[in-house]
């Protein structure tokens, strides 16, 4: 008995016997079907379909019992082919970065296609989240890396290692007022609603913030999570917003305008964060060392 044929006898069952139409689902003629099915027969002892002349009209009483042990070994098999992949992508060398919709899709876009070009081997996976979750994913270990804003955290076990500061730009519509408004104002800003990030991300804590200081009340008119989410809603005329640098590019964004906000917002200072007393695999190192070029990961063993 071959698998095949416990392949071609389920899926005859479930297209009502008509093999013409079984033929375009497993990519094989109706001769070919009907032939290994004669051969199961063969070899059991016994029909597992009925005919009448050349057309098949069901199953026999027996077929019906075959049917549901083909359906077992057709599910069985499946399994054994998830299994082996699963096995495979575990005996590859991995590595699992813990980050944030910003992190996946701006920051670590350049390394990471640097990274699979120059590793093939390596099983790369990234694992989005928010900010306030990277640092537990890698207490937990599970995951090798993680990099987000740097933040104070309640794990003793994770190291941060400074990685880079990033610019915040004030983005609108085109035509909009401020783009000819001068240097740019808390006050002036205020004036106009406003989408922010949400308050439990550090860009909008950081916002907010130069606002209270300065006794103002911008208008908010929407808060959000995502950086592509907001920048849809600026563009559509919904409102202003205070982004990090990278996610404005102006031949991929047509719809907005930007504009320097460096001097009324502080940057936003990127980390690196690891397990500490865990061993730092090959694959792992070289990851780092593609998103942090220059650093002598050597150092880091120590720590």
């Amino acid at each position: 008995m071959k698998l095949n044929q416990m392949q071609y006898l389920s899926e005859a069952a479930a297209h009502n016997f008509n093999l013409s139409e079984v033929g375009r689902v497993v990519h094989a003629s109706q001769s070919v079907i009907s032939r290994q099915i004669q051969l199961l027969e063969a070899e059991l002892g016994f029909d597992v379909l009925l005919r009448r002349g050349k057309r098949i009209v069901g199953l026999s009483s027996e077929g019906q019992a075959v049917l549901t042990i083909a359906r077992r070994m057709i599910k069985e098999s499946e399994s054994l082919k998830t299994f082996a992949e699963n096995r495979s992508k575990r005996s590859k060398p991995r590595v699992i970065v813990a980050t944030t919709h910003f992190h996946a899709r701006y920051t670590l876009l350049e390394p990471v296609l640097k990274f699979r070009k120059s590793h093939p081997e390596v099983y790369l996976k990234l694992t989005q989240g928010h900010p306030a979750d990277i640092a537990q994913l890698i207490d937990s270990e599970e995951a090798d890396l993680g990099l987000s804003m740097q933040t104070q955290h309640k794990y003793s076990d994770v190291v941060s290692l400074a990685y880079k500061s990033v610019p915040r730009i004030v983005i609108t519509p085109p035509k909009h007022p401020l783009l000819k408004a001068g240097r740019l104002t808390l006050e002036r800003l205020a004036a106009y609603p406003f989408i922010i990030y949400d308050e439990s991300f550090s860009g909008g804590r950081n916002v907010l913030q130069a606002f209270r200081d300065k006794k103002l009340r911008p208008n908010i008119v929407l808060t959000a999570m995502d950086a592509d989410v907001i920048k849809a809603y600026v563009g559509a005329g919904l409102g202003i917003s205070v982004v990090q640098a990278p996610v404005y590019h102006a031949p991929s964004d047509p719809k907005l305008r930007a504009l320097d906000a460096s001097h009324l917002f502080a940057p936003l200072r990127i980390a690196v964060m690891l397990k500490a007393k865990r061993d730092l695999n090959q694959a792992l190192i070289d990851f780092i060392e593609t998103v942090i070029p220059g650093l002598d990961v050597a150092k880091l063993r120590p720590a």
